[in-house]
């Protein structure tokens, strides 16, 4: 149909599989799911998500399905949605999550934008509130340096009864050629486990080979530099 994309994909990563470049979260798990966009006007589109994660390792499961509304003109940039999510851990402990989320950003001029996003519960029910869907907030800002350079800031708070986190991310991004973009970061994270200091680096090339047809190639290195590392789903 017209402005309509879909796509359904399946995924599944061995423990222990590749020469340890793989990410830790995605280890041993299989994920099957789907996501579609639905554009209805130049200003106006709906996005949806849905997917089932499963750790094969210790039998934790995750079921998510979001859906949400995107406006943009000139200035200024809004979505708002639902997402639904539940999760049984490797003991058995159910929780279930439904959240509102919610995003404005504002072009100040053509070197400043300020953006805000937000995830709140309106009705959990858990054994052990989720750490992969606590309520978030998130205030960020991002400034051209140079047309193809932004230099970003942004601050997250992250709460539920398992989780209290206070993180903040600073970085670039960068376009040094034609369909490349590489991106670092250096991040400091407060929570409950201690303090975490961490960074990020990556790159994509993105390739139009045709009308019809692109491809695309990444890399990322994730490093925690200082600090203990969490991995709530495995």
């Amino acid at each position: 149909a017209d402005g309509l994309e879909a796509r359904a994909y399946a995924r599944q990563q061995d423990p222990g599989f590749g020469l340890g470049q793989q990410a830790g979260s995605e280890a041993g798990t299989r994920k099957v799911g789907a996501d579609a966009r639905l554009k209805i006007s130049d200003s106006l589109q709906i996005q949806a998500e849905a997917y089932r994660q499963h750790n094969q390792v210790n039998q934790a499961r995750r079921d998510v399905a979001e859906a949400r509304g995107q406006w943009s003109q000139e200035v200024l940039s809004t979505s708002a949605g639902l997402r639904m999510a539940s999760e049984a851990d490797g003991t058995g402990k159910e929780s279930s999550v439904r959240q509102i989320i919610g995003a404005v950003g504002y072009e100040v001029d053509k070197q400043l934008t300020l953006r805000a996003s937000t995830e709140l519960d309106v009705g959990s029910q858990s054994d052990s509130d989720s750490v992969a869907f606590p309520n978030r907030l998130t205030l960020g800002i991002d400034y051209k340096l140079t047309p193809l350079t932004t230099l970003f800031v942004q601050h997250e708070l992250a709460r539920s009864g398992a989780l209290k986190a206070d993180t903040t991310l600073a970085g670039l991004r960068t376009q040094p050629w034609k369909g490349g973009e590489v991106a670092s970061s250096l991040g400091n994270q407060t929570s409950v486990d201690g303090q975490r200091l961490f960074g990020n680096l990556g790159l994509v090339q993105k390739w139009q080979i045709d009308e019809q047809w692109s491809s695309d190639f990444g890399i990322d290195r994730s490093r925690t530099l200082r600090g203990p590392a969490s991995n709530s789903f495995n």
